[in-house]
């Protein structure tokens, strides 16, 4: 994981975050949607079942709805770059399967 954020709470800093309304849940549910994988015609969650997951893992561990979605969201905004040659990967690789 890069060095963004607040070194002791490994959330990402305000001056990161600005005005962003993506923050944090839009990149949370992206983060969720990439690790279920891919279809045929892109991610097999959408948005709103990757807001679903997260909720629910929330409250199975016992964390606050927001505080997962930020943690989730720092993460895949501090990995982004290689999280999205993963997706690419395994989205081009569905598609492979699909031709052949």
């Amino acid at each position: 994981m890069s060095n963004h954020g607040d070194d002791q709470t490994g959330t990402m800093d305000r001056s990161e975050v600005g005005n962003d309304s993506r923050y944090p849940y839009t990149y949370a549910c992206d983060y969720v949607r990439g690790l279920a994988g891919y279809g045929e015609g892109g991610t097999k969650l959408s948005r709103s079942d990757a807001s679903q997951v997260r909720r629910g893992i929330a409250e199975a561990i016992g964390m606050a709805d927001d505080e997962l979605a930020r943690k989730l969201a720092d993460y895949y905004k501090a990995n982004k770059d290689e999280l999205t040659k993963k997706g690419c990967d395994a989205l081009a690789q569905s598609w492979y399967n699909v031709i052949v």
